[in-house]
């Protein structure tokens, strides 16, 4: 698999993704509306070819983004 490039947001919020935490925790913790985690996680989703945010946290840790 290629190694793909996520921008620095999508990197702090995939690391909440691998700590369990929901787009409205992470909107809160990043001072950022939730719909923009949900564009966020779905860009995440896309570009690691994940069908979910469990899958992409999985293929983060394959690929050592995380």
């Amino acid at each position: 698999m290629t190694p793909c490039r996520l921008s620095d947001k999508e990197m702090m919020v995939l690391s909440y993704l691998a700590e369990g935490k929901q787009n409205k925790e992470i909107a809160n913790d990043l001072k950022l509306a939730e719909p923009t985690i949900k564009m966020h996680v779905t860009s995440i989703c896309k570009k690691l070819n994940a069908s979910n945010r469990t899958q992409a946290v999985i293929v983060a840790r394959d690929l050592g983004l995380i």
